[in-house]
């Protein structure tokens, strides 16, 4: 099986090299048109593989963006393999791996290579598109998800916990004083502890962990498939990592620490709910002194609230 990976970047002369390109499924318009139908790469990729089945045979299709943290796999990778990098001037757009049992001939990869002329423009146009949305779930200073994002992902997190029967944990982090670093240190400084606290949130969490900053001073973090323990190990982790690590501003060293409320979902609670307990315990955690944990207790039979 070869893998050799080849750079590919769109003809100069397209159209001129593809004079039958909209010929074939015109009852369904062109390959170009079809592909122009969607922003979203999984989608297209959908599209794209319809086509090379019928066209090439191919049997196996897996694309993917590093950046995006997308990718796509349809049919079998098994036989013959072409690996393809795809830019569109210095834009890259991903790496594509296509296979069939039998190699193909020379006339056959002129064709594939015209189909990925026709594919690298719609697949340019949806990866941009994705990496806006994607910026407009981020919160710029910490590089960490956004409010928007934490609501979209809590409500789909939530869902499938309960349809899957699995738990789900939130931990709702708060910084001790933060508007005394921001009164006496200036909001310079109080960028530069939220950065360091983000990054030792980052460097604690688990790979599975959805980490957010939610305003102001406040970082939320969604567990899969944690239930109490396992969310207040993480949540302690990360406390001990900023009470521990050292702080300096303007060569003054400023103590940073954390209060954390720990809470694990009820199958039949809200998402409001969910976050709601989780922030009475913060407060909790800050009345009983600060720089602590504290876990809500789960809800009461006759307090529960179907979702």
């Amino acid at each position: 099986m070869s893998s050799r990976i080849i750079s590919f970047r769109p003809a100069a002369q397209l159209w001129r090299r593809l004079p039958l390109q909209c010929k074939r499924h015109s009852n369904r318009g062109c390959l170009l048109n079809r592909l122009h139908a969607s922003l979203d790469p999984r989608q297209l990729m959908g599209v794209y593989w319809d086509e090379l089945r019928q066209l090439l045979g191919m049997e196996g299709l897996r694309w993917e963006h590093q950046g995006l943290c997308q990718q796509a796999q349809l049919g079998l990778q098994q036989g013959w393999l072409r690996v393809y990098r795809l830019f569109l001037g210095d834009q890259d757009l991903g790496e594509l791996a296509l296979s069939r049992s039998a190699p193909l001939q020379e006339r056959e990869l002129l064709l594939l290579e015209q189909t990925l002329d026709l594919l690298i423009q719609p697949l340019h146009n949806a990866v941009l598109y994705q990496q806006a949305l994607a910026a407009a779930l981020r919160d710029p200073l910490t590089g960490l998800g956004n409010r928007a994002a934490f609501e979209q992902a809590l409500l789909q997190e939530l869902e499938l916990a309960c349809r899957h029967g699995m738990p789900l944990s939130l931990a709702l982090l708060d910084i001790d004083h933060f508007k005394e670093i921001n009164d006496n240190h200036g909001h310079l400084a109080g960028d530069a502890v939220l950065t360091h606290v983000a990054a030792a949130i980052r460097g604690q969490a688990r790979q599975s962990d959805l980490l957010f900053r939610y305003a102001g001073d406040e970082f939320v973090i969604l567990m899969r498939h944690t239930g109490r323990l396992g969310a207040c190990t993480v949540a302690e982790r990360i406390r001990r990592a900023v009470e521990r690590q050292p702080f300096s501003h303007a060569e003054r060293e400023l103590p940073v620490r954390l209060s954390i409320g720990v809470a694990t979902a009820d199958p039949r609670e809200s998402a409001d709910g969910l976050f709601e307990r989780a922030d009475r315990a913060l407060l909790a955690a800050k009345r009983s002194g600060r720089n602590r944990i504290h876990w809500a207790e789960p809800l009461a039979a006759e307090c529960r609230v179907h979702a």
